[in-house]
């Protein structure tokens, strides 16, 4: 793997873990797109010592598609071609 697999494989594994809670599309200023795919995503930031319920952070993912942001992306839905176990889920 080389150093910008390496990079791209850290940034994306920061998802593992999150919960998708929502979906939508918005278009961009400019309305000459197919508008942004949009995934409202939320994760477990560890609990409250105060009043020990579990906090979280909900943050928008935001399919591009390429870095530079210049639109909308695609997702690829796929069968999984390489399962793992989970904490003992599959």
């Amino acid at each position: 793997m080389d150093s910008n697999e390496n990079t791209m494989k850290a940034y994306y594994s920061q998802l593992i873990g999150f919960k998708i809670v929502d979906f939508r599309f918005e278009r961009d200023e400019y309305g000459d797109d197919e508008g942004w795919p949009i995934y409202t995503v939320r994760v477990p930031r560890g609990k409250n010592p105060e009043t020990r319920k579990t906090e979280y952070e909900t943050v928008d993912v935001v399919v591009s598609r390429d870095p530079e942001g210049n639109g909308g992306g695609f997702l690829f839905l796929e069968e999984c071609s390489n399962p793992r176990f989970v904490g003992g889920k599959s």
